[in-house]
């Protein structure tokens, strides 16, 4: 019996822009989280969702990029808590651009869209 193989490519989304230490972190979602979403935590559950900036529970502050998919409330979540990414690449939710940079200022993600100086 002879063993086949299929094989496919796979080329990761570039979502990092520049050379900034990038740090991750896990915690648990509160709710699916699709993958590269800017997330914020919960007060009372201590759980991450994505953020927005409306809400009034927490995570209308920011606190990192989802590194990958949580599929359900209860999931682990990595994030990525520092490191330089492509704005352009992240999904924001109903955050603009420049509420967003704004939002990150003064901690150790930067924003910025590849190709731009």
């Amino acid at each position: 019996m002879t063993a086949t193989f299929d094989s496919e490519s796979y080329t990761p989304e570039e979502i990092h822009a520049g050379d900034y230490p990038i740090q991750t972190e896990t915690a648990t979602a509160g709710a699916a989280v699709t993958a590269i979403t800017v997330i914020g935590r919960v007060t009372s559950s201590k759980k991450v969702i994505a953020s927005d900036p409306a809400a009034e529970d927490g995570s209308e502050v920011p606190i990192g990029i989802s590194a990958h998919a949580a599929a359900a409330d209860d999931d682990p979540l990595t994030f990525y808590k520092s490191g330089g990414f492509d704005i352009s690449k992240i999904e924001k939710g109903d955050w603009t651009d420049a509420a967003l940079i704004a939002a990150f200022d003064r901690t150790p993600i930067t924003l910025k869209t590849l190709g731009a100086i």
